[in-house]
C-alpha cells in the first residue's frame, strides 16, 4: 500500500507525544497497525510487541487489531522464517497487552490486588444486579437520612420533589455520582462542585472564573445582536434606495442602545447603564411600497428578534444586582453542600456493599488500578507505575477523543513522561466524539490539539485529512455543510483548511448515476396525509421507501471493494440512520418497508424486554411471583399460550365481579371444567408455580417453553428466527442473574424492571449478517466505524434534545450544578445568574455533540447520500427562502433546532449542486399506487399459496363461521360499547326529538362512523372511502393532551404554561404538531379559572386522578334506552376514558374538557349529559363516593358548565 506523506509521518516518527488527528475514512486503523508493525519488524531496534501498550475502544477493534498484527507477522515469518525475533513475537502476540481500557485495568488489579488490600476472589458485577444494588443502596440511605430529619437535608428535599415523591431528586444524585466517577478522585471533584457557591463579597464574585465567563458572554451576545440589526439596517437601505425607508429610525434607536451597554468596561458599570433601560422605539407607520405582505412581515419579524434577544439580555444577565447574586450563591451553598453530602454517603455505602459481596463494577477496575499507579493523597507515583513506565516503549490510545479524565490519567502514569521522555501515541477525531452520555470529555483531545505543534517537536500534531472511503461528492457535502456551522463556539472545532476532508479514494470509476445529495422534506401539514390518516414520520418512511426502490429499479451500480469493480445496487447496500430509534420508531419503520417489499434488519441496543414474545413470558414469570397482578395475568389470558378473547374475559368477569380478577379466573375454572383452555392454564400454572421453590429461574423459563411450546410457536411467526432467539436470550439472562448475588423469583422479576427503567437493555437478537441482502436500520451512534454506499439519514428535521438544559437541576461536568432558587413554603421558585449561566453552557455543549453526530451520519456514505425529514410548508417555505447568510451567526446556529436547518446554508450557497425536493402528499400517492400496481399478485400465484393451506385449518375456520349464538333475542345489541357510542345514540335521539339540531359533532366530522384504523397506505388502494380528519378533531385531543400532562402540583401552577408546554414537547409528551393546534389563549383562560384552582388545591393532597378508565357491566336495559327487560342474566359492557375528577371533603367532582364549537351552554349540556351520567356512575362503581357535581369545561364559551342530573 502507498502511504501519503502524513501517513508517514504517522508510521515513523517516536520519541515524542504525538496527536493524530485522522478524520473520518483516513485510514486511521491501517495506519495504527504499520506503526506497530514497523516497530515490531524493523531491523534496527525492533521492539517486542508485548512492550507496547495498545488502549482501543472496543474489544472488537483490539481483536481485529490483534490479527492484523498476527497476520503481518506470519508473512514476515515466511519471508524470513529463521529470525529469532519474528519467531518470539508470534508467541508474544497472545499475551500482548492490546486490549480496552476496562481489559488492562482488569489485568492490572489481578496482578497487584495485594497493592490495595483487595480480595482476589472478586467478581464483576452484572448491570442489572448493580442496578437493583444502586437502587437499594438509595433508598437506605435516602431512608435513614429521613428519620434523622436534619433541616438541610429536609429543605433540599422540600425544593426538588413532589408530593410524597423524591424519584426525580434521585435521579438528580444518581447523574451526579455517574458523572464524580469519570474523574481520577470523586470526592475532590465534588468537593470543587462548591467552589462558585463560596463566595463572600461582591469582589470575589465578579473575580470568579465563570462570571468573567459571563461577562464575556454578555459582550458576545450583544456583539452578536448589533451586527444582526446593522445587517437589517443595511438591507432596508438597500431596499428603499436614497429616500430612506420608515423603520430606519427604529432599527438605528437600536444600535445606538446596543452601543452605550458595549461601551461598558465591566459588569459593575453595564449593570448601571442598564437601569436606564428606555422603551423600544415603535416601527414607523408609514407607508411604503413593499412588494408583499410577506416581505414587510419579514422586516418586522428580523425588528422584532432584535427586541427579544435584548430583553432576554436584560431579563437575564442585567436585573440582579450583584449584592442580590452574592446572596443567592450563599443561599444555594447548603442545598448544593447537601447534595454532595448524599453523594458521597452514597458512594461510601454502596462500595462497602460490593465489598461485602465480592463485587465489583467497571468504575471500581479503573479507580482500583489508578490507585495501583497513583497515591491518591499525594497523587505522586507509585512503584509500579514507575515500573510499567520503564517497561512500555510506547503507550497507544485509539479513539482518544472519547477518553475521560480518570482514564487520561492512568494512561498518562504508565508513559515515560515522569521518566523525562515522551513515548504517548493518540489518535483520533474529536469531530466524532459523540459520547457525552458516557462521560466522555472532547475537551481533552481539544487542549492538545491546540497545544501540539505541527512542526517537529516533542509534543507534535498530525492531521489526517485525506479520505479513502468516499466519492468526490460525498467529501464536497461534508465539507459545504461544516465549513459553516462547525466553529470554535460550538462543537470546538474550527472547520478550517486543516479540519476540511480531503479526497483521497481516487480508485471509483466514473458512474452514471446521478449522485448528487438529495434533501427530501415531506410537507407533513399537507391536507392528502391528514385525509389519508397517515402520520408525518410514515409519511417520510413511505417516501425513503419508494427512492430505495427507485434507486434499485434505476439499475445504478456502486464500487465493490472485493471485486474493485462495479456492481448493480442491492438493499444490502442501503443504511437508514436516524438520531435515535426508541418508542417503536425502528419497529414501524420497518412496517413501512414491509409494505413495499423491501427486506429490512434492524440493528438497536435498545427494545429487547419490549418485545411482544419476551413481554409474555415475563408476564408469566410476574403472575408466578404475584397471581394478583392483573395486567400480566390477562396478558397471559389474551395470549397464544392460553388463548382467551376480550369477550372471554369480560364473561369471566361478569359471572365472579367480586374480588380480584385473579380470583374470578381462579373460581371460574372450578366452576367451568368444560372451559379447557381455562382448564389447561390454571394446570399449567399450578405446576409452574410448584416449581418455584426449589427450581432455577432459567430451568423454570426452559420447562414453560417445553410444556406450552411457545418457542416453537413464535418461530413460525415473521421473523420467527430471532423472536425464538430471543426466548433463548432470557434464558441465558435467568442464568446471568443466578450467578449474581440476588435470588428469587421476586428479585429476577425487579432485576427485569431495574434493567427496563435504566435502560440497560440489550437489542433483539441479531442474526443478520453483513452478507444478508436487506436495508439496515440503525441509529448514528451504532453506525459509528462503519460504512455503506448508499446512507440515508432519516428524521432531520426531529427538534433537539432540550431537557438537559431545563431541569429544575442542572448538573455540567466541568461547571458543577445550577439549581433555581425555591421558597419552599410558598412554591415558588426564581432563575439564578449561575443557573442561567449553566444552562447557555449545557446547551453549547450538546449542540456540539449534535453536531459531531452529525458529522458522523454524513461521513459513513461512500457513494450517495440522502437527507429526509419533515415540516409544515410554511416553515420549509420559510426556511428557504431565507438570505445566504442564513446560519452563519452563532444565535442562528443555536437556534436552529434541527439537523436539516444547520445544512441549509450548504444548499443556499450551492444552488443546483444538491437537490432539494418538497414532498407533497398528491406526489407521495402517485408513488405509492405506482408501487402498489406493480405489487399486484396473479391469480396463479394466489391460488398456489392457497393449494398450501393444511386440511386441520380449513376445518377449524369452518367451525368458526358455524358458531351458533346463545342469545338470539338479543343479537340486535354489541355487548360492549364504548361512553362515545352511547353518548352519540343519545345526540341522536335528541335530534330526532327536535332538541338539537342536525349538524355534525364539534369534535368529529363523521358523527356516528366508527374510527378507523392508522394507515400506512392510502385507503383508496382497497377500494375504501377514508374518513377526513377535521382540523378540529386534531385540535380537540391537542388540548385534551396538554391537560392530561398538565402538572398541577408545581407552584403557581396557573402561570407555567410555557413553560410545562417547553417541557412536554422535549419530553415528547406533546408533538409539534400537537403545538401548532393548541389555543394558547383558552387554554390560559381555563387555569385561571375557579374549577382549575379547585383541581390544583386536589392535586397537592394526592387527590386529582386524570385520564382514569374504566369497564363496568349491566344489563342492557341500565344504559340503552327502549331496551327490554330480561331474566337472561345477559350482560353488556360499557368503556370509556373519563377526562379528570378530584375529591374534596364531601364528595366527587367530575370535570370532561369539551372543544366543540357550540353556541351555548345548554346546547353543550343536550349533547354530553348521558356521557356524564356514565361516568358518574363509573366514578360511584370505583370510588365508591358519590359524585357530588358534573361540569362540563368548554374551551370555546370559556366557561365552565354545571350538569345537573
Amino acid at each position: 500500500m502507498e502511504w501519503t506523506d502524513s501517513q508517514k509521518q504517522v508510521i515513523e516518527l517516536h520519541n515524542r507525544d504525538l496527536l493524530v488527528s485522522a478524520a473520518a475514512g483516513s485510514g486511521k486503523t491501517a495506519v495504527l497497525v504499520e506503526r506497530i508493525i514497523s516497530m515490531v519488524t524493523r531491523e534496527d531496534h525492533p521492539v517486542d510487541i508485548d512492550r507496547i501498550l495498545v488502549v482501543t475502544f472496543t474489544r472488537a477493534a483490539a481483536k481485529e487489531m490483534k490479527e492484523r498484527i498476527y497476520e503481518a507477522i506470519r508473512k514476515a515469518l515466511e519471508e524470513h522464517p529463521d529470525n529469532a525475533h519474528l519467531i518470539r513475537q508470534s508467541t508474544l502476540i497472545h499475551n500482548a497487552w492490546i486490549s480496552t481500557i476496562d481489559s488492562f485495568c482488569s489485568t492490572l488489579v489481578r496482578q497487584h490486588f495485594g497493592e490495595i488490600d483487595l480480595d482476589p476472589e472478586y467478581r464483576m458485577a452484572d448491570p442489572g444486579e448493580l442496578e437493583l444494588l444502586i437502587s437499594q443502596t438509595w433508598d437506605e440511605v435516602l431512608e435513614a437520612n429521613y428519620e434523622a430529619g436534619e433541616e438541610a437535608f429536609l429543605r433540599l428535599v422540600n425544593s426538588y420533589t413532589v408530593g410524597d415523591r423524591d424519584t426525580q431528586l434521585v435521579e438528580y444524585l444518581r447523574k451526579l455520582y455517574t458523572m464524580s466517577q469519570a474523574y481520577p478522585w470523586p470526592s475532590e471533584w465534588l468537593d470543587g462542585l462548591l467552589e462558585p457557591y463560596r463566595v463572600t463579597s461582591t469582589r470575589e464574585l465578579l473575580e470568579a472564573p465563570w462570571m468573567q465567563q459571563v461577562w464575556q458572554d454578555l459582550r458576545n451576545q450583544l456583539m452578536d445582536i448589533q451586527q444582526t440589526a446593522q445587517q437589517l439596517l443595511l438591507d432596508l437601505q438597500h431596499l428603499a434606495g436614497a429616500e430612506g425607508h420608515p423603520y430606519e429610525d427604529a432599527i438605528r434607536s437600536d444600535l445606538q442602545w446596543i452601543g452605550c451597554l458595549l461601551e461598558a468596561t465591566d459588569y459593575p458599570s453595564i449593570l448601571e447603564i442598564a437601569k436606564g433601560w428606555p422603551k423600544f422605539a415603535d416601527l414607523s407607520r408609514k407607508k411604503f411600497p413593499w412588494n408583499d405582505e410577506e416581505e414587510k412581515k419579514s422586516y418586522q419579524n428580523r425588528r422584532k428578534e432584535v427586541k427579544d434577544r435584548l430583553t432576554q439580555l436584560q431579563g437575564t444577565y442585567l436585573t440582579k444586582s450583584l449584592t442580590d447574586v452574592v446572596e443567592e450563591m450563599q443561599d444555594l451553598f447548603g442545598i448544593v453542600s447537601e447534595m454532595v453530602r448524599l453523594v458521597k454517603e452514597f458512594d461510601e455505602a454502596f462500595y462497602s456493599k460490593k465489598r461485602k459481596l465480592g463485587l465489583m463494577d467497571f468504575s471500581d477496575m479503573e479507580h482500583f488500578a489508578l490507585d495501583i499507579l497513583v497515591d491518591r493523597t499525594t497523587h505522586e507515583l507509585r512503584p509500579v507505575a514507575k515500573e510499567m513506565a520503564a517497561f512500555f516503549e510506547e503507550v497507544m490510545v485509539d479513539e482518544y477523543q472519547d477518553s475521560n479524565y480518570l482514564q487520561e490519567t492512568i494512561l498518562h502514569a504508565v508513559s515515560k513522561e515522569s521518566l523525562g521522555s515522551n513515548n504517548y501515541f493518540m489518535v483520533g477525531d474529536v469531530k466524532q466524539s459523540i459520547y457525552r452520555f458516557r462521560q466522555a470529555e472532547p475537551k481533552i483531545f481539544n487542549d492538545k490539539y491546540t497545544a501540539f505543534s505541527k512542526e517537529a517537536s516533542t509534543h507534535q500534531r498530525i492531521d489526517l485529512d485525506a479520505n479513502f472511503r468516499s466519492r468526490g461528492n460525498i467529501i464536497e457535502t461534508v465539507n459545504d455543510v461544516f465549513r459553516y456551522i462547525m466553529q470554535p463556539d460550538m462543537g470546538g472545532v474550527a472547520y478550517d483548511e486543516d479540519a476540511t476532508l480531503k479526497l483521497g479514494a481516487t480508485f471509483y470509476p466514473p458512474s452514471s448515476a446521478d449522485l448528487r445529495t438529495e434533501f427530501l422534506v415531506v410537507q407533513k401539514d399537507d391536507p392528502v396525509f391528514a385525509d389519508e390518516h397517515i402520520q408525518a414520520d410514515e409519511a417520510e418512511w413511505v417516501k425513503i421507501a419508494l427512492r430505495i426502490n427507485e434507486l434499485i429499479a434505476s439499475g445504478m451500480e456502486v464500487y465493490d471493494k472485493k471485486t474493485g469493480g462495479m456492481r448493480p445496487l442491492t438493499y444490502g447496500d442501503v443504511a437508514v440512520l436516524r438520531r435515535g430509534l426508541s418508542g417503536g420508531v425502528g419497529e414501524r419503520m420497518m412496517e413501512v418497508f414491509d409494505s413495499y417489499r423491501i427486506p429490512s434488519h434492524l440493528e438497536s441496543s435498545t427494545g429487547y424486554f419490549n418485545t411482544l414474545e419476551v413481554e409474555v413470558v415475563l408476564s408469566f414469570l410476574r403472575i408466578l411471583d404475584n397471581p394478583r397482578q392483573e395486567v400480566p395475568l390477562v396478558a397471559i389470558l389474551r395470549s397464544p399460550i392460553v388463548g382467551c378473547s376480550d369477550e372471554d374475559l369480560s364473561k369471566i368477569r361478569l359471572e365472579y365481579p367480586e374480588g380480584s380478577f385473579a380470583e374470578a379466573v381462579f373460581a371460574y375454572g372450578e366452576e367451568h371444567e368444560e372451559d379447557t383452555r381455562i382448564q389447561k392454564f390454571l394446570a399449567l400454572y399450578e405446576k409452574m408455580r410448584a416449581l418455584t421453590t426449589d427450581t432455577s429461574i432459567h430451568r423454570i423459563i426452559q420447562i414453560l417453553y417445553l410444556e406450552t411450546g411457545y418457542d416453537e410457536y413464535v418461530s413460525a411467526l415473521p421473523g420467527g428466527a430471532v423472536r425464538k432467539a430471543n426466548l433463548e436470550k432470557l434464558v441465558d439472562l435467568a442464568v446471568t442473574y443466578e450467578n449474581s448475588s440476588f435470588h428469587g423469583l421476586f428479585h429476577f422479576v425487579n432485576y427485569i424492571e431495574k434493567l427496563k427503567k435504566y435502560q440497560v437493555d440489550f437489542g433483539e437478537a441479531d442474526l443478520t449478517g453483513e452478507e444478508d441482502n436487506a436495508v439496515r436500520i440503525m441509529t448514528i451512534h451504532k453506525s459509528k466505524g462503519l460504512e455503506f454506499p448508499v446512507v440515508i439519514l432519516s428524521g432531520a428535521t426531529k427538534g433537539f434534545n432540550k431537557s438537559d438544559y431545563s431541569g429544575e437541576v442542572l448538573l455540567h461536568a466541568n461547571l458543577g450544578v445550577g439549581l433555581y432558587r425555591i421558597d419552599p413554603l410558598r412554591r415558588i421558585k426564581s432563575d439564578t445568574l449561575y443557573r442561567d449561566y449553566l444552562s447557555g453552557q449545557i446547551q453549547v455543549d450538546l449542540l456540539g455533540e449534535e453536531l459531531r453526530v452529525l458529522y458522523v451520519a454524513l461521513t459513513r456514505a461512500r457513494e450517495k447520500l440522502i437527507i429526509s425529514g419533515s415540516m409544515s410548508g410554511k416553515d420549509f417555505d420559510d426556511l428557504t427562502q431565507k438570505a445566504i447568510g442564513y446560519g452563519e451567526s452563532f444565535e442562528e446556529r443555536r437556534k436552529a433546532g434541527c439537523y436539516l436547518k444547520w445544512m441549509m446554508p450548504a444548499i443556499l450557497h450551492n444552488p443546483g449542486k444538491y437537490q432539494l425536493e418538497a414532498v407533497e402528499g398528491s406526489h407521495l400517492v402517485l408513488g405509492v399506487v405506482a408501487e402498489e400496481v406493480s405489487s399486484e399478485m396473479t391469480r396463479e400465484g394466489l391460488m398456489e399459496q392457497l393449494s398450501q393451506v393444511k386440511e386441520e385449518d380449513i376445518h377449524a375456520l369452518q367451525e368458526g363461521f358455524s358458531f351458533t349464538y346463545g342469545y338470539p333475542r338479543h343479537s340486535g345489541y354489541k355487548n360492549k360499547y364504548s361512553v362515545s357510542e352511547l353518548k352519540h345514540l343519545a345526540i341522536e335521539g335528541a335530534m330526532a326529538d327536535g332538541l338539537l339540531p342536525e349538524h355534525e359533532d364539534g369534535e368529529s366530522k363523521v358523527l356516528f362512523g366508527t374510527e378507523e384504523k392508522k394507515k400506512i397506505r392510502p385507503a383508496f388502494l382497497s377500494g375504501e372511502a377514508a374518513d377526513a380528519v377535521y382540523v378540529g378533531a386534531l385540535r380537540g385531543t391537542a388540548m385534551h393532551r396538554y391537560m392530561e400532562c398538565f402538572d398541577f402540583v408545581r407552584p403557581n401552577a396557573a402561570e407555567t404554561y410555557e413553560e410545562q408546554l417547553e417541557e412536554m414537547i422535549a419530553a415528547g409528551k406533546v408533538t409539534k404538531e400537537q403545538e401548532a393546534l393548541l389555543r394558547d389563549r383558552q387554554l390560559r383562560t381555563f387555569l385561571h379559572s375557579d374549577v382549575a384552582g379547585r383541581m390544583m388545591t386536589a392535586a397537592t393532597q394526592g387527590n386529582l386522578y386524570k385520564e382514569r378508565a374504566f369497564v363496568m357491566g349491566d344489563t342492557p336495559e341500565h344504559f340503552l334506552d327502549g331496551a327490554e327487560s330480561s331474566d337472561s342474566g345477559e350482560m353488556i359492557l360499557v368503556q370509556g376514558i373519563i377526562d379528570v375528577f378530584f375529591k374534596e371533603e364531601d364528595g366527587i367532582v367530575l370535570l370532561d374538557y369539551k372543544t366543540d364549537r357550540v353556541d351555548s351552554a345548554e346546547e353543550l349540556v343536550l349533547r354530553y349529559r348521558r356521557q356524564m351520567e356514565l361516568y358518574g356512575d363509573a366514578i360511584w362503581r370505583t370510588q365508591g363516593m358519590p359524585v357530588k357535581e358534573m361540569y362540563l369545561y368548554s374551551f370555546a364559551l370559556g366557561e365552565t358548565i354545571l350538569v345537573e342530573s
